[in-house]
């Protein structure tokens, strides 16, 4: 038993990076176990449902599609906003357009969110863990 600053975190999904959900879940109950304690901070997972409190931090996989009114009302809450865009892509499933649209609106939002590449799972589950030694370092 530790006292820790607990971060509530959502992650709304796109619809295609389930993957990547369920990996940030992975992560964070990871961290929460390993580090949680060391750093006296916590992370927490809300529903997606979840009507109470805004919660601290939101995290969004992004692909080839990015639904950019659900980015961009999270944004508008105030709170952490970290976008994770996938660097490689299936040239079997994905059109040219999709990718520049992608693009177009990460450069929109940029200094509004934290904004992370990867390229595979793996790193993506690393560079999560390298925010959240961010965010403890700013506690």
């Amino acid at each position: 038993m530790f006292e820790a600053k607990v971060y509530t975190v959502s992650i709304p999904s796109s619809g295609v990076a389930l993957e990547e959900e369920h990996i940030v879940r992975e992560v964070i109950a990871r961290w929460n176990v390993e580090e949680g304690e060391k750093h006296g901070v916590a992370f927490l997972t809300v529903p997606n449902n979840y009507s109470g409190k805004t919660p601290d931090i939101i995290i969004f996989a992004i692909d080839n599609y990015v639904d950019e009114h659900k980015v961009e009302a999270a944004i508008a809450t105030g709170a952490k906003v970290m976008l994770f865009f996938r660097s490689h892509h299936d040239e079997k499933n994905t059109m040219e357009s999709e990718i520049k649209r992608v693009e177009l609106f990460r450069k929109k939002v940029q200094n509004k969110s934290f904004c992370v590449d990867y390229n595979n799972n793996s790193k993506f589950g690393e560079a999560l863990e390298s925010e959240f030694l961010k965010i403890v370092k700013i506690v």
